[in-house]
């Protein structure tokens, strides 16, 4: 178990743009008129395959940030811990802790 927690609005800025994105897909089938060029299933197949993984990614790149600045702020504690208090708000300015000492 990770000892960093993403701030609850990133999962729904991720999910909310994947969603989105389902959306715009959909959209485009429903408007589309020449589908001569374009088979239909392989389209919405490879959007939706396509904007999953940009999702995934997404917070996969957002963990990664969260884990670095975690361990940026128990270097940056351990070595001054007077440090801590401008540390923190900087890494945990969402309004939530990003992690605990």
């Amino acid at each position: 178990m990770p000892r960093f927690a993403l701030p609850r609005r990133v999962h729904a800025i991720v999910g909310g743009t994947v969603v989105t994105a389902w959306a715009l897909v959909l959209v485009d089938a429903l408007h589309r008129e020449d589908w001569e060029d374009v088979e239909p299933f392989r389209h919405f197949a490879s959007a939706f395959f396509l904007l999953t993984a940009a999702g995934v990614l997404a917070g996969a790149l957002l963990s990664g940030l969260a884990a670095a600045g975690e361990a940026l702020r128990n270097v940056a504690v351990r070595q001054a811990p007077k440090l801590a208090g401008f540390v923190e708000p900087v890494l945990g300015a969402s309004g939530e802790k990003v992690g605990a000492i």
